[in-house]
């Protein structure tokens, strides 16, 4: 593990997933600052980070509104992974990234 990262991989299974998605939490709004924090983590070796990183990059795009669109553009890459907590962990981000948009295309 990376220096200053170990903390993460201490964690086993699905407390990796959640260790992973607080860091969002911490990033709140700050859409620039979280993706340069969780970005590496998408590179993991566990699909559990992988994961749980992808819903931090949810919560931390919550309610955020970009012409650009990074979070689903994110997550539409990770829609179609052959590992089932990744593509949950892309759900999941997508709907934390926008719930309440009421967007048609996310139906």
């Amino acid at each position: 593990a990376e220096k200053g990262t170990e903390w993460m991989f201490k964690n086993k299974e699905h407390r990796m997933i959640s260790a992973a998605a607080s860091v969002g939490l911490l990033y709140l709004w700050d859409t620039q600052e979280g993706f340069k924090k969780c970005d590496k983590y998408l590179y993991s070796k566990e699909d559990y980070v992988k994961a749980g990183t992808l819903m931090a990059m949810g919560i931390f795009h919550c309610g955020v509104k970009d012409e650009c669109d990074p979070a689903k553009a994110i997550m539409d890459e990770h829609l179609t992974n052959q590992s089932r907590d990744i593509r949950l962990g892309a759900i999941i981000g997508l709907g934390f990234a926008y719930a309440g948009s009421r967007r048609e295309d996310l139906k």
